[in-house]
């Protein structure tokens, strides 16, 4: 596919979070991971920092994906949490228009 056309980068990208969800219903709190060029096995345990609880796990990822683009929307296009609301609405437009002019979008609303 073209990674370039919105339709197939949402269709990936919603492939991929199906995948994430479907395995983060399963994830175990000890597990091997496999690192290296030879695959050297490694016992690893979820951080403490990571819900035990799998049902819980969505919305963990859901919040650090957010803080990651806010800090880097915060950094690049100047957004501060101690702004004004119309402030935030405003370069958040900015982004988002961004997104669109880069086709990462149709349309965008906030």
């Amino acid at each position: 596919g073209d990674l370039q056309d919105p339709a197939y980068f949402d269709f990936i990208s919603f492939a991929q979070y199906a995948a994430l969800s479907e395995a983060m219903a399963q994830g175990k709190l000890a597990f091997q991971e496999l690192v290296g060029a030879e695959g050297a096995e490694v016992n690893m345990l979820r951080p403490p920092d990571v819900p035990e609880d799998n049902a819980l796990l969505p919305a963990e990822h859901s919040k650090r994906v957010g803080d990651v683009l806010f800090q880097w929307a915060a950094e690049r296009y100047d957004i501060a949490p101690e702004r004004t609301v119309e402030g935030i609405e405003s370069a958040t437009k900015q982004v988002l228009e961004t997104f669109r002019i880069q086709n990462y979008c149709g349309a965008t609303d906030v």
